[in-house]
């Protein structure tokens, strides 16, 4: 429901989210009846119930990292809480989840000579929390070369030391490209991890934090993790006085960080109410422009015509 809600439904709006449509809830197993798209508040209600749930039932350390325990539904709920603007609560469910893990991988002591650069399936990193992925098509080297090519400001963005540009990307056709090589599922370069992680978790703290005016605990989580990227004796500490400016810190962080997470979508489209983050999107395709300006309608997608059809579900506006 939650990563449904993230394609089909509006922008999650406390003022707004009750009168908003959301997705059709379909709680009972007969197939049969019709069910119609609850409230844009309703279907958040239903997400955060059901994690709440699991929590109750789920071990707090799972047996293989692709069985979910009680980590796993913190992480979650502190990625629904951030879309929610519900910042206290997205603060207690990282703390909650830090309480479990806390491991961080020192990125020194990553073999830089491989690629994928992690092992398969989150062998040896203790960050991986719940082991999810998304495996694309086709698992030729050759297919993703051509479909990757990351924005030169995203490569830019990573400071001299830090060792996630070369941890997650390799040049290829001679500098002129990079392709992704960082995903924490490290089976193949076209499967990436999509789970849950303790560097996530750690920026979601740091970044409840600015907000709520800790610059403290922000900058605390903030260069802890950053301490784990960069090469060693190289790091050198950020400091502020200004949770304005901290928080800045953490949104680009979050970029660097959660290469290919499947976050970005959503960071998107929470940061877009926000006018110091707002973002325009723009993609040049044979020589034509197309932006993606904030808070468009097209942050969301229409429904299937087939669903639409199948369901008489109210298909969202374009």
């Amino acid at each position: 429901y939650y990563n449904l809600a993230q394609l089909y439904c509006p922008v999650y709006d406390e003022g707004t989210a009750k009168s908003q449509l959301g997705l059709p809830l379909r709680l009972e197993s007969d197939l049969t009846l019709r069910v119609s798209r609850a409230s844009l508040a309703d279907t958040y209600r239903q997400i955060v119930t059901d994690l709440e749930t699991a929590e109750r039932l789920l071990p707090d350390y799972p047996e293989v990292v692709f069985r979910p325990g009680k980590g796993a539904v913190y992480g979650l709920l502190a990625r629904v809480a951030l879309q929610m603007g519900a910042i206290d609560e997205a603060l207690n469910y990282a703390n909650s989840g830090l309480a479990l893990h806390t491991a961080l991988l020192d990125f020194n002591a990553v073999a830089f000579d491989q690629a994928p650069t992690f092992q398969p399936r989150g062998e040896g990193n203790p960050e991986v929390i719940f082991m999810a992925s998304l495996a694309t098509l086709s698992n030729l080297d050759l297919i993703a070369y051509y479909r990757q090519n990351p924005d030169t400001a995203l490569m830019d963005s990573y400071a001299e030391g830090d060792l996630r540009a070369k941890a997650f990307f390799r040049e290829i056709n001679n500098g002129m490209k990079h392709e992704y090589i960082g995903s924490y599922d490290g089976t193949s370069l076209s499967t990436y991890f999509t789970g849950i992680a303790t560097d996530e978790l750690y920026l979601v703290r740091a970044e409840c934090a600015a907000r709520l005016g800790d610059v403290d605990r922000a900058l605390a989580d903030l260069n802890l993790l950053r301490k784990h990227r960069f090469e060693s004796g190289t790091y050198e500490e950020l400091a502020s006085n200004d949770p304005a400016e901290v928080l800045g810190w953490v949104i680009a962080e979050r970029k660097k960080e959660l290469v290919w997470r499947g976050t970005r979508w959503e960071d998107l489209r929470r940061l877009n109410k926000e006018p110091t983050y707002a973002t325009t999107l723009v993609r040049k395709v044979n020589g034509q422009e197309f932006t993606l300006p904030p808070q468009s309608e097209r942050y969301v997608w229409p429904i299937p015509l087939d669903a639409v059809a199948a369901g008489g579900y109210v298909q969202n506006e374009r």
